[in-house]
């Protein structure tokens, strides 16, 4: 099987170690966390209360966006303060468009990959890290990572921390920033040592493949570096942590599989679109969403797919408001979080789970590379639902 950046299993075996590692890990990292920036959480959640922002989610979601915080700081805030503004914002008006007009996305895209190859990539982490934890550079972080159009979630997020600082005054602002560059840091060190192994594939892309994505639409996307998919390693898994008491109340399962997981025989995939929906033929046995539809078969979970993540929300819409519906969601690494974001949005009861390794044609690989998943994981995660279902009924 091919790496092309992370890969679960490096064994070729199973990523069964991987879950052990991260289960172990991620719960590492939010007790560092609540130490080194207790205070400041609850202080956001006393923010989130009182202007009634959402429904206060758990701690360790907010750490995580705090990681986010650090993260972009030090690798954007550098391309943000050397791009036009002017730019920044056109580019915004254009990711707007293509979701708007799709009948004229490709075109768009080619106009915002030139734009962000000319004037946006070649500026990320090139300059140092920047001591001025102010206001302005955090607005202008903001209006960078929205002009990508790869941060649209993370920029939701982090626009009520901005709004946090505002409020709290220069004081605050400059603690809250200095406060994220220091977990990351920490971070960073660490999610090296405890899952370098699964994204050795990272550096080697970036190194000798990516300069073949110079001036196209996904650029920033597929140019992120090991510390960016450390990070939605752990924060898929914190964030499973803090949907799970909800979705372990639902009584239906649905599990959301990408279409980049077929594999049929003779390289011709015969589902059949229904409107939204795309329904498996099970047309070849060894397919791997054949094979996950007759585990849905035998342990009562249905199986759907997505046709990509660029669709992902309004797929997600028909189960907004069926709270017995329980979510199993499984994408590429680097989709992970933001797919945790929008089921948040939507108030959706969710799990997320990780391809093993990612291979669809749109981004990675010219001829798609069929992608799997833990199988065992997947059960683990339907079995969970389950025993707290029972047990639940024994008390009643």
């Amino acid at each position: 099987m091919e790496t092309i950046t992370y890969n679960l299993k490096p064994d070729g075996k199973s990523s069964d170690e991987y879950y052990e590692t991260i289960h172990l890990f991620s719960k590492q990292v939010y007790e560092q966390l609540e130490k080194m920036a207790s205070a400041l959480i609850s202080d956001y959640q006393e923010f989130i209360q009182y202007n009634d922002i959402e429904k206060l989610r758990s701690r360790g979601e907010y750490a995580v966006e705090l990681l986010i915080l650090g993260m972009a700081w030090q690798r954007y805030l550098g391309a943000a303060k050397h791009t036009n503004v002017v730019l920044l914002k056109l580019m915004d008006v254009l990711f707007q468009w293509r979701n708007k007009y799709f009948w004229i996305k490709p075109e768009i895209d080619m106009v915002r990959g030139w734009i962000s190859g000319h004037f946006m990539t070649p500026k990320i982490s090139k300059f140092h890290r920047s001591r001025r934890f102010t206001l302005h550079n955090f607005k202008r972080l903001i209006l960078w990572l929205r002009a990508s159009g790869e941060f649209m979630d993370e920029v939701r997020r982090l626009s009520q921390w901005r709004r946090f600082c505002q409020m709290m005054g220069r004081q605050v602002t400059h603690q809250t920033l200095e406060k994220a560059n220091e977990m990351i840091d920490w971070f960073r060190e660490e999610a090296q040592m405890e899952l370098g192994a699964y994204t050795d594939g990272v550096t080697r892309f970036l190194k000798e493949e990516h300069h073949r994505y110079r001036y196209r639409e996904d650029e920033i996307f597929t140019g992120k570096e090991p510390l960016e998919y450390h990070l939605n390693m752990v924060g898929a898994e914190i964030m499973n942590r803090g949907f799970e008491e909800d979705y372990n109340k639902t009584r239906r399962c649905v599990v959301l599989l990408p279409k980049c997981m077929t594999s049929p025989g003779d390289g011709k995939c015969r589902a059949k679109a229904i409107g939204f929906d795309i329904a498996c033929q099970r047309c070849t046995p060894t397919c791997n969403i054949a094979r996950i539809s007759r585990l849905g078969d035998e342990n009562g979970f249905e199986v759907r797919i997505v046709p990509h993540t660029s669709g992902f929300i309004t797929w997600l819409k028909r189960w907004q408001n069926d709270p017995d519906v329980g979510l199993i969601a499984v994408a590429c690494l680097l989709n992970l979080v933001t797919g945790g974001y929008e089921m948040r949005q939507l108030d959706l009861n969710a799990q997320c789970l990780l391809l093993d390794y990612c291979g669809c044609k749109k981004h990675w690989h010219p001829d798609g590379l069929p992608t799997d998943i833990n199988t065992d994981e997947l059960l683990r995660m339907i079995k969970q639902k389950t025993e707290v279902l029972s047990e639940n009924r024994m008390v009643v």
